[in-house]
């Protein structure tokens, strides 16, 4: 794992327990933080939810009163690692598994495309499809960095500073079009 404080913001709602927690194992430990944003209305999944968290200790857990959606649930793990001074953010949802190197490329990407002057807003993944392992949108595993108008939220990789700079999202966005207002 890099030195760069990056963490991993995971919204949640009422998800399987174990697919969570399988999903979560393929990714906390590239990240010095996995966040969970809870949006649960279900109390028995919230209590679940709160007993894997406790039993991690690179997982912090915020629960929402109500489901406030995935921007806003978004938002307030964004301000949370703003207070305590993360450089790096990795949008995730519950459902979301990720390969063992993608935070260190992702990282990597960022600052190379930094250095060669480039603004960035953030980068994404080439979704993969879990039923047959291939890419969505005719595109293909391995083509390195291609410049996109939008990508998905779920593995999309910023930083707090352009964040800043950008501003929040618009919690009006309950779950349609969050992935590309921002």
């Amino acid at each position: 794992m890099s030195d760069n404080k990056v963490a991993i913001i995971v919204v949640t709602y009422n998800p399987d327990i174990l697919v969570l927690q399988n999903n979560i194992a393929t990714y906390m430990q590239q990240a010095n933080l996995t966040l969970l944003v809870d949006n649960s209305d279900d109390n028995s999944i919230r209590s679940n939810i709160s007993k894997f968290a406790d039993s991690l200790s690179n997982v912090k857990l915020i629960q929402l009163p109500e489901n406030t959606g995935i921007a806003n649930a978004q938002n307030v793990g964004i301000e949370f690692l703003i207070v305590h001074g993360f450089e790096y953010y990795i949008e995730i949802d519950q459902d979301t598994q990720l390969p063992e190197d993608y935070v260190a490329s992702m990282i990597e990407s960022f600052v190379l495309l930094s250095n060669d002057g480039h603004k960035i807003g953030g980068i994404g993944p080439i979704a993969i499809s879990k039923e047959t392992g291939e890419p969505y949108h005719r595109r293909t595993k391995n083509i390195g960095i291609i410049e996109v108008p939008q990508t998905l939220s779920s593995g999309f990789f910023s930083s707090i500073e352009v964040c800043k700079q950008v501003g929040s999202k618009n919690n009006d966005f309950f779950i349609d079009y969050v992935d590309w207002e921002w």
